[in-house]
């Protein structure tokens, strides 16, 4: 993805196909301010932006006080355990040989162990993790199941 630098704003368009608004790695406009990231983890060029989680941690009192300057502590109760990211991963049709899944899975894991590919994606956000297939479907069923608590806990009716 290339961007054109705009001289007028800090916020970047990209080329059709890429995201649509990207943040200079490292920087933040003058105009706007970072409340928290919504991972479980700061991001690593924003180190000084906090997660949600922790504003929550605060407003509770276990975290030990404001978070990034904030105000009232009681509007972000209940926060603590937020989380929320997007993440990508491979997948092939149900039947693919094993050997093929592995194969796919080491060529894979190559590319995100180059550091040019680890810069490309940290410039987009994006904290790549390598793995296994094995692992993928540990952290998918997991996954599942606290989707299906909160939807019982928010008492969500099926439709």
């Amino acid at each position: 993805m290339t961007t054109r630098p705009d001289p007028h704003h800090r916020l970047q368009q990209a080329k059709p196909g890429g995201p649509g608004l990207r943040l200079p790695t490292g920087e933040l406009d003058r105009r706007m301010r970072a409340l928290a990231v919504s991972s479980t983890q700061r991001f690593v060029d924003l180190p000084q932006v906090s997660t949600v989680a922790e504003w929550g941690r605060a407003a509770s009192g276990s975290g030990g006080g404001s978070v990034n300057g904030g105000g009232d502590g009681a509007a972000h109760a209940g926060l603590q355990h937020f989380k929320l990211s997007s993440w990508n991963a491979l997948a092939v049709p149900a039947r693919t040989p094993p050997e093929v899944i592995l194969r796919l899975n080491q060529a894979a894991n190559e590319a995100l162990a180059q550091p040019v590919v680890r810069g490309q994606l940290r410039a987009l956000g994006v904290r790549a993790q390598c793995g296994t297939p094995e692992r993928l479907r540990q952290w998918l069923a997991a996954e599942v199941l606290l989707g299906a608590e909160r939807v019982r806990a928010a008492r969500i009716e099926p439709q």
